[in-house]
């Protein structure tokens, strides 16, 4: 007899700890194999994974706010007071993923010298500055990404394999970046 069938209620039993341990013990199985199995399958996707390292940058948007109705007023260009952030991070994030942009930023880096050491490692073929630059950008468009924190706060994040690398791409990004905004 299954002792989890509906039954009625005996008056006085109450909670008993000793059934309900005796019933898990009997279906140990159904606990233990799939811990296990997420376990291991944990331990194998953290031994395999590259860790990524992140460097973070914020800035702050300071605009005046105005309280006119003239149609001059600069404020009422964006509508009303919450669509001014949404406006300024569309306008960031056009900036920081233009091709003319991320190319500038790599080359200021020197991730188009990277790009072409890489080509002469992996295929031994010399490429030129324009393919190089192009390939630079491209990897520098997946490593930088911008968030907004709040209406006058952003925060650019650079993602890296190596440490020393997402400081470096991050400093020189939110120089470029601060210079051209």
């Amino acid at each position: 007899m299954d002792p989890f069938l509906d039954e009625q209620q005996q008056s006085g039993s109450g909670f008993d700890i000793g059934e309900l341990w005796r019933a898990f013990w009997r279906r140990k199985l159904l606990f233990f194999v799939p811990f296990l199995l997420c376990l291991s399958m944990a331990a194998v996707v953290i031994k395999t994974m590259d860790p990524i390292y992140a460097s973070s940058g914020q800035i702050e948007v300071k605009f005046d706010h105005f309280r006119s109705r003239l149609l001059t007023d600069p404020s009422q260009a964006y509508g009303r007071t919450r669509n001014i952030g949404r406006e300024i991070l569309n306008d960031m994030n056009n900036l920081l993923t233009s091709p003319r942009f991320l190319q500038a930023a790599a080359r200021d880096i020197g991730m188009d010298q990277g790009a072409k050491a890489h080509a002469l490692a992996t295929t031994g073929e010399e490429i030129d500055d324009d393919t190089a630059a192009f390939r630079a950008a491209s990897r520098l468009n997946r490593m930088v990404r911008i968030e907004g924190r709040s209406q006058t706060i952003y925060e650019l994040i650079v993602r890296a394999d190596n440490p020393h690398e997402a400081h470096q791409v991050a400093k020189g990004v939110m120089t470029r970046f601060i210079t051209e905004y």
